[in-house]
């Protein structure tokens, strides 16, 4: 069952090869024995509170699901060939729910402390989507080189 998980070393090449696999929950970590084993793209189904997309440097395709985690499991589970297509996301105005700050964020007036002073403007800071150059290597191991 450790396979689920993508544990490194639990991917079986011939099984993997050219797919995309979904990891039971996960992080990098995941991606890399995906990756190792020839995979070309992961769905890491993390619970909702637990551990998020993060800004990780995935070195190969990835998503993060979280409400839908089951559904995706029993499909796979139920279908001989299942299929996914990953698609580039985009921001939709005007849709429900609408984007959100961090709980953790400084948003005023401070609830404990109504003197301590909040900005009357915020900007993005969570998890920035950037690029690293190829000249370095965002995770240092062997894999990204």
């Amino acid at each position: 069952m450790s396979f689920r998980l993508c544990l490194r070393g639990t991917l079986s090449p011939a099984l993997v090869r050219g797919k995309a696999v979904f990891c039971w929950s996960g992080d990098i970590f995941q991606t890399l024995e995906v990756q190792r084993a020839g995979g070309v793209a992961t769905v890491l189904g993390n619970a909702y509170e637990g551990q998020g997309v993060g800004g990780s440097p995935y070195l190969i395709p990835a998503t993060v699901v979280y409400f839908n985690k089951i559904e995706i499991f029993n499909y796979i589970e139920t279908h001989q060939n299942p299929n996914v297509t990953l698609i580039q996301p985009k921001t939709l105005i005007g849709t429900k729910p609408d984007p959100f700050m961090a709980p953790f964020t400084s948003r005023g007036p401070s609830a404990i402390e109504p003197n301590i002073l909040k900005p009357d403007i915020t900007a993005p800071g969570l998890n920035i989507l950037a690029a690293w150059s190829k000249a370095s290597s965002p995770l240092n191991v062997p894999a990204d080189k």
